[in-house]
């Protein structure tokens, strides 16, 4: 984590003193919890949204950009530094995700999807990743991918609607329970996450523009994977490899050092 942001000023992982198989000790940051935070600075909104959009980005960039992700974003693992220009502080980063390429990828079209207001292209990408998987048919494959394309349409007349991620979450895995698709573990893991930094975002601001924020790193990531730079491609063969020769625990996630 501390090397993906080393060139980062908006975001601190505290250093690592000592790691052991049950334990791990990191260094200690002076902070405001987020609730701390939003009355110390219940009177400056400008400031709280500021704040607000270093931490939506920093979680987009994550998930998209360098497909390492916290694993156990909750809030008493996040601070905001007791500064002039306070900084996010992702704490106990013992737990940590990432994903294949496929999974990634699948990500990447699935949101890229929402974004350009393409809810089939997403629902078929689901579709395919499930029958990839487990060779079973969905129930009712155009089902599914009509309920996908249905809530993009009810967003291009509402434009709050991908502000809230919950929106899209509980209508995604309510089709996929109907029509028997079997949703991607990487994909529920990353929507809870970013269901989780949803609240912080619109406790810091409640009018928080989430998908705005997000839209130009999913495009990006996107527009690479289309191009399929070498670059783009070495960094997913290396990660690849890491994740095949790496144990996992009973959870699914790794434990690794920030």
């Amino acid at each position: 984590f501390r090397k993906n942001f080393s060139g980062s000023s908006d975001v601190i992982f505290p250093s690592l003193i000592m790691s052991r198989s049950n334990v791990m000790i990191m260094e200690f940051v002076d902070g405001d919890t987020v609730w701390e935070f939003v009355e110390r600075y219940k009177d400056d909104a400008a400031l709280r949204n500021r704040v607000c959009d270093k931490g939506i980005t920093a979680v987009c960039q994550m998930i998209f950009e360098h497909n390492f992700v916290h694993g156990d974003v909750h809030p008493g693992n996040i601070l905001f530094s007791r500064e002039e220009d306070p900084k996010l502080v992702l704490l106990d980063t013992g737990i940590a995700k990432r994903f294949t390429r496929r999974d990634h990828k699948l990500l990447v079209d699935v949101l890229g999807g929402f974004i350009q207001g393409d809810g089939a292209s997403a629902g078929r990408a689901i579709i395919a990743d499930s029958v990839n998987r487990t060779s079973i048919q969905s129930h009712n494959a155009s089902g599914f991918v009509k309920i996908l394309d249905d809530m993009c349409e009810k967003a291009k007349s509402d434009q709050s609607f991908f502000d809230s991620i919950g929106n899209y979450v509980t209508i995604i895995c309510d089709g996929a329970s109907k029509h028997k698709v079997m949703m991607n573990q990487g994909f529920v893991s990353i929507a809870l996450t970013t269901r989780v930094m949803e609240g912080v975002a619109l406790a810091l601001n409640p009018a928080a523009e989430i998908w705005r924020i997000a839209n130009k790193i999913v495009m990006k990531v996107k527009a690479e994977e289309m191009l399929g730079t070498a670059a783009s491609k070495k960094r997913f063969e290396d990660e690849d490899e890491e994740l095949r020769r790496n144990t996992f625990t009973r959870r699914g996630t790794k434990k690794v050092p920030p």
